[in-house]
């Protein structure tokens, strides 16, 4: 059972309609292609009833991972002599008939170097561990699966409600919603109780498992690939912990289980970030040329907006590929985006680079299909991107609008955007700090506050996507060479 998480119409989509312009990219980008979907509809009934049958099934998987059935395996090795612990019959007559294998030949007899000896290994890759490991495989790829699933729903509608009557957004920020199918999200409002209980259920679920996942029990049985029969085998009918997981997985599988992955295709992810990067870019005031045509399978393109420009181009980074952005307004600033769905790390890059991944669990930049500030997140990049191409600011790179300079402060009272011109002591460099002018923090609900995962989205968008810095929880600034906290004063002028 593979997820590819729709990913794969991205594919379609450019079979289809690749050499467009930008109108028409905007276009189809509603009626033929979703850049944010749930993928399913959501039966919360059936979820309910699968969770349970897990939960069910969690005390024989516990128990198996504390003791499982082995088989030893008996082998013939030959050994030092100090490290030999068993010699037999078989020994003797192997070392008689074996001269290379001797030290010295004395008036005594012989002086061996090797003897052969029995070697008992435990083997965990027997038929039952490996329809185990698959049921433990399946029972944590499904609660990841709605985990993130109903995770995203919630805290989506949960912050819609408040964005939507908020002043802090992008002038096209609406669109840009209306276009990714508010309406289908806002219908899961009345389940919000719902999911979270059982987003709750799936993370004690989850976190039982994953810390035993280094057990040799799983790990060996695991390297078993291919599609398995699932057969009644003593050991499934007879042992009550292997009973459990053997109706378990009849129920679920039949006889045919296949090798459980929750996989996304390399190239699909890769076309989807093209996609809506090309979205997020023509979302934030940046425009391309009338005619001219993108090609997503080898794009090389120019968009541009009062004094700033942007070129985007297809270029690798380490064999990896990836999306050059190069801004230019009164310097040139450049940056990588490298879409990947296996937590790759950069460490030595002359130029700025950020991993788009579609998980949230690592550092990188969430991009997912599933999650609707992914864009938001691009559009954050594309600020940071404009404000270091910049010695000045006439006018606001988030909105447009006229800036008003005061001492290093920049500011703009059409969208409230402040640019703060700072440095740092400690290795002595400029940097800058974006926010929101007078901007007071609001809390959100304590019951979404006590998931991790909710914690934080919460924290990342605090700031509404508009600092182009890492902030804390209490709005406090990441210095992004030294580290360091740097607190941003609120309600007045803001120092670094």
């Amino acid at each position: 059972m593979t997820k590819s998480l729709g990913y794969k119409d991205a594919i379609r989509f450019l079979n289809q309609f690749d050499n467009i312009t930008y109108p028409e990219f905007d276009y189809y980008s509603v009626t033929n292609i979703n850049l944010f979907t749930s993928l399913e509809a959501v039966d919360f009934k059936e979820i309910d009833g699968h969770i349970t049958e897990i939960e069910k099934t969690l005390g024989a998987i516990k128990r198996i991972f504390a003791t499982p059935i082995i088989h030893l395996i008996d082998e013939d090795v030959l050994a030092p002599v100090e490290a030999v612990r068993l010699i037999n019959t078989k020994t003797m007559s192997y070392a008689s008939n074996h001269s290379e294998l001797w030290e010295d030949l004395t008036e005594d007899g012989i002086k061996p170097r090797k003897l052969l000896t029995n070697n008992y290994r435990d083997n965990y890759a027997i038929y039952e561990n490996i329809v185990f490991a698959r049921c433990v495989s399946y029972c944590l790829n499904y609660a990841r699966h709605y985990n993130r699933l109903l995770s995203d729903i919630v805290f989506a509608n949960n912050k819609l409600e408040i964005d939507l009557l908020q002043r802090e957004n992008h002038l096209s920020y609406y669109l840009a919603l209306g276009k990714l199918e508010t309406g289908y999200i806002r219908s899961f409002a009345d389940y919000s109780d719902i999911a979270l209980k059982l987003i709750a259920r799936m993370e004690f679920i989850i976190s039982v498992l994953e810390a035993r996942l280094k057990r040799p029990v799983y790990v060996q049985a695991r390297k078993y690939k291919g599609k398995i029969k699932l057969r009644k085998t003593n050991i499934l009918a007879m042992h009550k912990d292997y009973q459990k997981i053997y109706r378990f997985m009849k129920k679920i599988y039949g006889n045919d289980v296949e090798e459980i992955r929750e996989d996304i295709d390399p190239k699909e992810y890769l076309y989807y970030c093209k996609l809506l990067t090309i979205f997020s870019i023509g979302h934030f005031n940046f425009q391309m040329p009338k005619d001219d045509k993108i090609s997503f399978k080898k794009l090389n393109l120019k968009f541009s907006f009062k004094e700033y420009q942007l070129t985007v181009k297809d270029t690798k980074v380490d064999g990896h590929p990836a999306l050059e952005l190069t801004f230019f307004k009164d310097k040139e600033y450049k940056m990588l985006l490298v879409p990947s769905v296996d937590n790759i790390k950069f460490t030595s890059s002359e130029v700025e680079t950020h991993v788009l991944s579609p998980e949230f669990e690592t550092d990188d930049i969430l991009v997912s299909i599933n999650n609707i500030d992914s864009f938001r997140r691009i559009q954050q990049l594309l600020l940071k991107g404009m404000v270091y191409s910049s010695d000045d600011f006439d006018n606001c790179p988030f909105c447009g609008g006229k800036m008003i300079k005061e001492n290093n402060i920049y500011s703009c009272d059409v969208c409230r955007t402040e640019i703060i011109k700072t440095h740092c002591e400690e290795e002595n460099k400029d940097y800058f700090i974006t926010g929101i002018k007078n901007y007071k923090l609001k809390p959100y609900e304590e019951e979404l506050a006590k998931n991790k995962r909710f914690q934080k989205r919460m924290v990342e968008g605090l700031m509404h996507y508009r600092n182009i810095t890492k902030i804390t929880n209490d709005l406090s600034c990441v210095c992004p060479y030294c580290k360091k906290v740097h607190k941003i004063e609120k309600n007045e002028k803001q120092k670094s």
